[in-house]
């Protein structure tokens, strides 16, 4: 993976819940249930998301920096797992 980032949004029964933002190196040879499972051996349930959105790249600010407010606002639009555009 180039790049990677992890947000919370709002969830009615959790209170909150990741969502993982994902810019793979080779996009036709991702492997999101590879990913999934290897964050499973990794990280307490809790911690895992539950949301996957594959990026061409993460969207920046004007200072170059990963627009963190535009991650959320994509958590929070119609969800596709694979594909979404920033």
């Amino acid at each position: 993976m180039t790049g990677r980032n992890l947000v919370s949004r709002p969830s009615r029964l959790a209170g909150e819940e990741g969502v993982a933002f994902v810019v793979p190196e080779d996009p036709g040879d991702f492997d999101l249930p590879g990913l999934r499972l290897w964050l499973r051996t990794r990280l307490q349930p809790a911690q895992r998301p539950v949301r996957y959105v594959v990026l061409e790249s993460l969207p920046l600010n004007a200072n170059g920096k990963i627009d963190r407010r535009r991650l959320v606002l994509l958590a929070s639009s119609p969800y596709q797992e694979r594909g979404v555009q920033p």
